[in-house]
């Protein structure tokens, strides 16, 4: 979660972009209970786009035999499962929830993972994650951490309305003395009386994971508690909330600053690392973040393949590719995807923006990447949705799968700014009346 953004300017952002969409909300063709054949079209198999029709019936793709209420010729467009986004900070209440769906639905996400939001300002729009045309959303609500350290600064300062870095330096005493999000966006626990304390809380709000905070775990005992460079969970306590998340039926998403969070995290399976380490610049230390060496940031061949062997999925961040990103980082970044790649680690894609989705950064990315466009594809249309909602039958158009997919007018593989170029979107079967863009995205 980005330290220097001011949620001011999101908001605004947020505000301005609703107000260039009005008319955008979604509403349904009569398609939900007719069995129709999709035809003329081009799926994508996770590989390679193959011509065929398609059989839909009451939300879901059917096999061939059944009898058709009627026929859509889809015109040779390329059929793509929607996209999803494993690491957000949107969807997290109802002043921006909106402009959040609109804009995701229109730049064909469909599935999301809120790692981190006031779990009471998500009440208040949690009955609209599920419906047909809507964001599915899945949600962490309030992230576990260690005493004074991230996200408590980002969500105290913007409590006390304190934005901008130069501020947050001038306010520190301020920002640290707030406790008005604790337990709500954010719980602290420094033994194991207070995980059992903390549990009831976070049981009572219902998550659908738990997010935890590893913040230089080796450097934990030497916090001086005079930056929040270093802090998160105590290693030493990892093991007892993962035990508890078991017991309770919840899987857990850990963020990780460097390579000893990432061998703790491993140590204790965790379902998905939230990014990889050193994904940010770091460069010029401050109070958020100070520099690393390689050895703490680059994952080795050994390390890899325990990650691979934890079942861990792996998110990588579209916001970061859409920057012009230092030549240090996109080093790291890329030795590090190379390992966990070869290990055979999963990856999804993940925002970490308010007021973006993934999709700039992933075509951004599709002409630098070390992946395949077709391997992009993939993990942004198969991978991350199924890393999202792992008991549904999504990312895939087999009979028995959701009806959900996007027709683009352009071959993604040849130009993956096609993925901008949406002509059709339907969700469990029902067409949604979005704007759409016939040209693909530059």
């Amino acid at each position: 979660m980005s330290v220097f953004v001011s949620s001011r300017l999101a908001l605004a952002t947020g505000a301005l972009l609703c107000a260039s969409i009005v008319g955008a909300s979604a509403t349904a063709s009569d398609t939900e209970n007719e069995t129709i054949r999709y035809t003329n079209g081009y799926w994508f198999n996770g590989e390679i786009f193959v011509a065929g029709d398609r059989v839909t019936s009451n939300g879901r793709f059917v096999g061939d035999g059944v009898a058709e209420d009627r026929i859509v010729d889809l015109g040779g467009k390329y059929v793509i499962a929607p996209l999803g986004d494993a690491h957000t900070h949107q969807f997290d209440g109802s002043y921006s929830y909106n402009t959040h769906n609109e804009n995701n639905l229109r730049s064909g996400v469909f599935y999301a993972l809120t790692t981190t939001a006031p779990a009471s300002s998500v009440s208040a729009i949690r009955p609209k994650f599920d419906d047909w045309n809507t964001v599915d959303v899945a949600t962490a609500l309030g992230g576990v951490t260690g005493p004074s350290s991230h996200p408590a600064e980002i969500y105290e300062a913007t409590a006390l309305r304190i934005y901008g870095y130069e501020q947050q330096v001038a306010r520190q005493a301020e920002i640290r003395a707030s406790k008005r999000r604790l337990g709500n966006a954010y719980w602290v626990v420094e033994s194991e009386d207070d995980i059992a304390a903390v549990w009831r809380g976070l049981l009572r709000d219902t998550p659908d994971l738990v997010k935890i905070y590893l913040r230089h775990s080796a450097e934990y005992a030497n916090n001086s508690y005079d930056s929040w460079a270093i802090g998160g969970v105590d290693p030493a306590l990892l093991p007892m909330i993962t035990d508890r998340a078991r017991s309770s039926g919840l899987r857990i998403a850990v963020a990780v600053s460097d390579i000893s969070d990432v061998e703790a995290a491993v140590a204790n399976e965790a379902d998905i690392l939230t990014h990889l380490p050193c994904y940010q610049d770091t460069s010029e230390p401050n109070l958020y973040f100070y520099a690393q060496s390689d050895a703490g940031c680059l994952i080795s061949k050994e390390l890899a393949e325990k990650v691979s062997e934890a079942g861990s999925a792996v998110t990588l961040i579209a916001s970061e590719w859409a920057k012009n990103q230092n030549p240090e980082v996109r080093r790291r970044e890329d030795a590090n995807t190379r390992a966990l790649r070869n290990a055979g680690v999963r990856f999804t894609i993940g925002s970490n923006a308010y007021s973006a989705t993934i999709l700039d950064g992933l075509i951004a990315e599709a002409s630098r990447s070390l992946f395949t466009r077709s391997e992009l594809l993939r993990i942004a249309t198969i991978d991350t949705p199924q890393v999202i909602f792992p008991d549904r039958a999504i990312g895939c158009n087999a009979p028995g799968c959701e009806a959900s997919f996007l027709a683009l007018t352009a071959n993604p593989l040849e130009d993956f700014g096609a993925l901008g170029a949406i002509g059709m979107a339907v969700k469990q079967g029902r067409v949604l009346d979005l704007p759409v863009q016939n040209e693909p995205s530059p």
